[in-house]
């Protein structure tokens, strides 16, 4: 697998893990006070009803649609997390045709607003080939933004851009610090995001030698 598509593998699989980091820490939202307010225009209950329909619960039946119709009021409205997720729907097509310059139009409006889930999506849009042009400078430009504030994510995929020596000159060492930045996040979450940055730390101490498996992997 070459450069190019090793990174969008692990930059998709990343996007992928913030958004179920999301999802199964939404806050305990019950469906009708929170449809209810959303119906009402509140932008909060908008993005909290879209995130129960994106990951579907007791209460609220799972449907990518319902989710995008709410995620997309409420991003109109100017809600910094809203636009982060509904960037998210665009780029893999989650309940609407996939739109890689709508992706790039949300997440930048989140990013903008200081928003580290924002500023993780329009990351990864600029790190793949996906319809907006490969630009790994502005890509690191949005990691570093979102790592800064603590976001796992960003971290990572931060670390990742050191250690392959994208956009910024590769660097193990620099790549170890946002990986072990990122340690003590998932020490937390566990499971298989704990054991990846401990595999990725322990490579990179031992000399940045990882195989192509780990590489692979999503963080």
């Amino acid at each position: 697998m070459g450069i190019k598509e090793n990174s969008e593998e692990f930059f998709k699989k990343a996007s992928e893990i913030f958004g179920k980091i999301w999802n199964e820490n939404p806050g305990i939202f019950f469906a009708s006070s929170t449809r209810e307010l959303a119906e009402q225009g509140d932008a909060e209950a908008q993005c909290k009803l879209g995130a129960m329909y994106h990951n579907g619960n007791d209460e609220v039946e799972q449907n990518d649609e319902e989710a995008f119709k709410w995620l997309k009021k409420s991003a109109e409205q100017g809600n910094a997390l809203a636009q982060a997720h509904l960037a998210r729907t665009y780029l893999y097509g989650y309940g609407t045709k996939q739109n890689f310059q709508e992706a790039l139009k949300w997440s930048k409006k989140s990013a903008e607003q200081d928003n580290c889930e924002g500023q993780c999506v329009l990351g990864l849009i600029y790190c793949c080939d996906s319809g907006v042009k490969q630009d790994f400078i502005e890509a690191i430009k949005w990691f570093k933004e979102a790592a800064e504030q603590g976001n796992i994510v960003g971290q990572c995929n931060l670390g990742k851009m050191y250690y392959e020596g994208h956009g910024v000159e590769q660097d193990y060492k620099e790549a170890f610090k946002w990986f072990k930045r990122a340690e003590k996040q998932a020490q937390e979450l566990g499971g298989v995001i704990k054991q990846d940055v401990e595999n990725f730390l322990m490579a990179i101490k031992a000399g940045g030698n990882i195989n192509p498996e780990l590489l692979n992997k999503m963080i």
